[in-house]
């Protein structure tokens, strides 16, 4: 019997992978803040994943209520991310950010503790992360773990994007946490997904004028590669490339500058 827990289950990803991996014979845990009615689905919401006592209490009920005999492999579907546009010199008087306020927050780094990382960026991916997984560790130290994430094709680029510098860093730090995990530890698995923008409709209200909606990929797209990547249980740490092709890409985009991305997703978002 495999213990599967997803984290940001109630978002499009989310909700795809529990409908792929939700059965009888499983065990299932959906985490979120939000409620996701999902056949073969423990609901567990969580007030705040990022919250370490909030996650260890909830957790470990959960968890204590299980039979430990009756688990082979535990996999942790990680889903949850912030995605912030951290627009250089941003104008906040910017007719359309008049007219949609709420746009700034996404649009300004919010880093209090200084380390140049947004910090809703930083907590959402990471933070969440490390609260999940080591209250599963600790409670089943010896059985199999899969660890399955989600980051960014944008992270391979040759520089750090400034308009997505928050989100690159941490995924980075994401995917060399869980490397790291795999290759000193023989019963965990690690397999990230470097996805291209994913169609979602945040995504689309958030980037409205963007011209190449037609090569986002589908979440359902994501969430297949990351469940079959993980149906068999393996010690090692596997990086997967998924996305749409896009005919355009080698002329517009492989080279494109961190000058020339910033112009072109202000654009996209509004702001030219």
């Amino acid at each position: 019997m495999n213990l599967n827990i997803v984290t940001a289950a109630s978002n499009s990803v989310g909700k795809s992978i529990l409908k792929k991996i939700g059965n009888s014979q499983d065990i299932t845990l959906g985490l979120s803040r939000r409620w996701c009615d999902i056949a073969n689905v423990l609901n567990v919401q969580l007030i705040d994943l990022t919250d370490e006592e909030e996650v260890k209490k909830t957790l470990m009920t959960v968890l204590g209520s299980i039979d430990s005999n009756s688990i082979d492999t535990i996999r942790i579907f990680h889903n949850c991310c912030y995605a912030v546009a951290e627009v250089p010199d941003l104008d906040v008087n910017h007719p359309l950010l008049q007219q949609e306020p709420k746009l700034i927050d996404k649009l300004i780094l919010q880093d209090n503790d200084g380390d140049g990382i947004d910090d809703r960026a930083y907590h959402s991916l990471l933070t969440t992360f490390d609260n999940v997984f080591t209250t599963v560790q600790y409670h089943y130290p010896n059985k199999k773990i899969s660890v399955g994430t989600i980051c960014s094709l944008i992270d391979k680029k040759k520089y750090i994007p400034t308009i997505f510098q928050s989100m690159v860093r941490s995924n980075k730090m994401l995917r060399g946490k869980i490397e790291s995990l795999a290759m000193s530890n023989a019963n965990i698995q690690a397999v990230c997904i470097s996805a291209s923008t994913v169609k979602t409709g945040t995504e689309t209200n958030f980037r409205k004028f963007c011209k190449e909606q037609q090569y986002r990929t589908s979440w359902d797209t994501i969430a297949d590669v990351l469940v079959s990547e993980m149906k068999e249980h393996k010690n090692l740490y596997k990086d997967i490339d998924v996305y749409t092709f896009n005919p355009r890409y080698n002329e517009y985009y492989k080279n494109e500058t961190d000058e020339q991305m910033t112009e072109r997703l202000k654009w996209e978002i509004g702001l030219i």
